[in-house]
């Protein structure tokens, strides 16, 4: 079983390979054994994935309905 400390390790690596996949700045902040300090800039780019994903999440809805209302669902 993973430690937490690998767990954020983990999570925060996925998080940051893929801000930059999607064209945003990777940088999150810093971490030590003990805590990890959130940047500004961390905080913003976290901010900007929210509103993309958000985004994208509306984009589909439409879509989805779009098609439900064509076939009559």
């Amino acid at each position: 079983m993973k430690t937490q400390e690998q767990q954020l390790d983990y999570a925060l690596g996925i998080i940051q390979n893929k801000l930059t996949e999607w064209g945003l700045d990777d940088w999150l902040g810093h971490r030590t054994p003990e805590t990890m300090r959130l940047s500004v800039d961390g905080a913003i780019n976290l901010l900007d994935l929210v509103n993309t994903l958000t985004s994208e999440i509306d984009r589909l809805e439409k879509i989805i309905a779009y098609i439900d209302a064509k076939v009559g669902n």
